[in-house]
């Protein structure tokens, strides 16, 4: 098997800054070809690695990838101001509030989860969302 995930994951990054919206299939066809031209790799292995770089959301498969461009989007936006004016709202709190069905609203903050916008806390009333230090503009590795 290929010795660096890392090398895979920085391949699939340097494609997918050229192309962000890229058929996962292509992905793993450029990522092979690129990678067989300077070592004896085996299509599996590449698919292999690729598939657990993508279970453990090191990298996430969508049109906006990078941490730099997460909060492009509007509705995202909205979400994190609204954490930020009100950091202890649960879901169905935010939905109300911004009128933004559920799952919809689910998707979105899975994004500034994963990016370390938001933080998911448990309380006795449920799970809440709460903005992160990273979301106030602070050190991102403190708590917030």
């Amino acid at each position: 098997m290929i010795q660096s995930e890392k090398e895979i994951q920085r391949r699939v990054r340097t494609i997918l800054e050229k192309n962000k919206t890229i058929p996962l299939q292509t992905l793993l066809d450029q990522v092979y070809d690129d990678l067989r031209k300077v070592a004896c790799v085996q299509k599996k292995d590449v698919e292999t690695i690729l598939k657990k770089i993508l279970r453990d959301n090191e990298i996430l498969i969508s049109p906006r990838l990078f941490n730099n461009e997460v909060l492009e989007n509007i509705e995202r936006k909205a979400i994190l101001a609204c954490l930020i004016q009100h950091p202890r709202f649960n879901l169905e709190e935010l939905s109300h509030f911004l009128g933004i069905p559920k799952n919809k609203l689910a998707w979105h903050l899975t994004f500034l989860q994963k990016f370390q916008y938001i933080r998911l806390v448990s309380r006795k009333r449920g799970k809440i969302y709460s903005p992160t230090n990273k979301a106030m503009g602070g050190d991102p590795d403190e708590s917030a």
